[in-house]
């Protein structure tokens, strides 16, 4: 598969869509820029959601916003060493989701950070691509996020693509062709 020509198509249809060009990479450095950070045990910070946020990277405000930051900043102090290699077992990886859902109480907004902490493993979830995709339904946020995320991670092994956030982006960009 030749996962850079989605990949091209994605943005160009971002583009068009949104009059506006997308910098994922820049929110994925800027995250991972300080080497003791989330992946690596500080909890997440509204800071930090902000950037993942900000609007000079991509439309998030056109579709999500985040909890008000009086509601969440002390709640975010849970998420200390959680994403600390998420996936070594299905466990810690249901117990993210589940500290990031009582957090943010919206699936769409739990997948942006872990997406963005880490693309190599996570997706954002999206309509589009559940459509496209047919994912099975789960009996609550936690199952329907790991069950996407399964689909996808096939399709990245199947396919020979690096991340699973790049998975998404080529399911996306089919899903808008």
């Amino acid at each position: 598969m030749d996962s850079e020509k989605y990949k091209k198509s994605f943005y160009e249809l971002i583009k068009s869509r949104f009059n506006r060009e997308v910098d994922f990479g820049s929110i994925e450095i800027s995250i991972e820029k300080d080497p003791e950070h989330v992946r690596n045990g500080d909890a997440l910070t509204y800071a930090d959601l902000e950037l993942i946020g900000d609007e000079k990277f991509w439309p998030f405000k056109q579709y999500w916003m985040w909890p008000a930051k009086e509601q969440i900043q002390d709640k975010l102090k849970e998420t200390k060493e959680k994403f600390i290699d998420p996936v070594r077992n299905e466990e810690r990886e249901r117990e993210l989701i589940r500290c990031l859902s009582a957090i943010f109480r919206n699936l769409s907004l739990v997948s942006i950070v872990m997406r963005f902490v880490w693309p190599e493993y996570y997706a954002i979830y999206s309509r589009p691509n559940l459509k496209v995709l047919r994912v099975e339904r789960g009996a609550n946020d936690e199952e329907e996020y790991m069950n996407y995320i399964r689909v996808l991670r096939l399709l990245k092994r199947s396919f020979g693509v690096e991340r699973v956030a790049d998975i998404d982006i080529i399911v996306w960009a089919i899903a808008k062709r």
